[in-house]
């Protein structure tokens, strides 16, 4: 009996020891399985990146989405176009979800994103922002090419002094501009739109190889007499005199119209039509970006919560509707039947190509 107790306790102890084996290798297995399980659970925090000229725009965006769902407000996170676009073509789930730009994302860009195989992208056009030269209201109508507002604007043009060096009679004397602070989102329209535009090719300016250099080169405002800057965009209008131009962006331009009147460039003003079809100068783009294959899309998948519902609210009435709060904001909506037609291609997620 003594013998049989010694077998049996052996086996006993053999049986705990497989056991315990098989624990010890299903384990690490499960943990792994868990820890995938809470990778992959749906988060419901939103997160946008955007450029610091556009941080207020999407901070109202924000906050509307905030105020109609039942969701978080997204997070904005403010950084360059280039970075944001970057991060966002990282991997799958890196953050950025959505990005806000002032721009269409490049072939380059779009191409990164296929590499890191995020899946499908929406594109939404949300509508352009524009700045203004304006005059004071009564005097004549300025027509102005975008070569001249170089020469006059910019350190490498030809710095004329006064109004009747290039040929314009019956405005004023001498060339005065008011221009908003240099990091002002209205004065950044007008360097990447108007001035780096009309320096292009010009020797030992726009023929640098060096990019920054070259923005750098052609961007630059001369320092002399004939520009005003970091004049705040909400006083010129008031402090605007006759033979004078001021820069603001198209939201002052609006309360302010009673009093100014835009001044044209290459023959167009900044009113939809010309600024939808590319004619007038001084206007960008807005785009928003999403991933996805990161929506819910109602139907399970996706990681995060809200971020369809946040799309199709971007492209819907309240946003970029006549009565939206980008047109509120100052911003040039697309006209109604393209708003159409955008809301349509959000809403059934067609992904964007070039």
């Amino acid at each position: 009996m003594r013998d049989s107790g010694i077998a049996i306790s052996g086996k006993r102890t053999g049986l705990f020891a497989g056991i315990a084996l098989l624990v010890a290798a299903f384990l690490p297995a499960q943990a792994a399985e868990l820890g995938r399980q809470r990778a992959d659970k749906p988060r419901d925090q939103i997160v946008v990146a955007a450029p610091p000229s556009l941080a207020t725009v999407a901070a109202a965006v924000s906050a509307a989405f905030g105020g109609r769902f039942e969701t978080p407000a997204p997070q904005v996170t403010e950084t360059s176009t280039r970075s944001a676009f970057s991060d966002f073509c990282r991997e799958p789930a890196s953050l950025p979800d959505m990005v806000l730009s002032n721009r269409r994302m490049s072939h380059a860009e779009l191409a990164r994103c296929r590499r890191a195989d995020i899946g499908d992208i929406v594109e939404i056009p949300v509508g352009f922002e524009t700045a203004v030269f304006v005059t004071r209201r009564g005097g004549p109508v300025l027509d102005l090419t975008v070569d001249r507002l170089f020469d006059i604007l910019a350190a490498g043009g030809t710095r004329p002094v006064r109004w009747g060096d290039l040929g314009v009679r019956g405005f004023g004397d001498r060339i005065r501009i008011l221009l908003p602070p240099q990091a002002d989102r209205t004065f950044g329209i007008v360097r990447e739109q108007v001035l780096m535009t009309a320096c292009r090719g010009r020797p030992g300016l726009g023929d640098r190889l060096d990019a920054a250099a070259r923005t750098a080169a052609c961007g630059a405002v001369r320092g002399d007499g004939g520009v005003v800057t970091e004049t705040e965009e909400r006083s010129i209008p008031k402090i605007l005199a006759e033979g004078e131009i001021g820069l603001v962006g198209n939201s002052v331009f609006q309360r302010s119209a009673a009093d100014l009147q835009p001044v044209l460039i290459d023959g167009q003003g900044p009113s939809i039509l010309p600024v939808v079809s590319g004619d007038y100068a001084a206007a960008r783009p807005l785009f928003v970006y999403a991933k996805t294959a990161q929506m819910r899309k109602g139907r399970g998948g996706g990681r995060v919560r809200g971020l369809r519902d946040l799309a199709d609210f971007i492209a819907g009435d309240d946003i970029t509707g006549q009565n939206g709060i980008l047109g509120h904001l100052g911003i040039v909506l697309l006209p109604a039947e393209r708003r159409v037609t955008v809301r349509m291609r959000t809403m059934a997620l067609v992904p964007f190509d070039r």
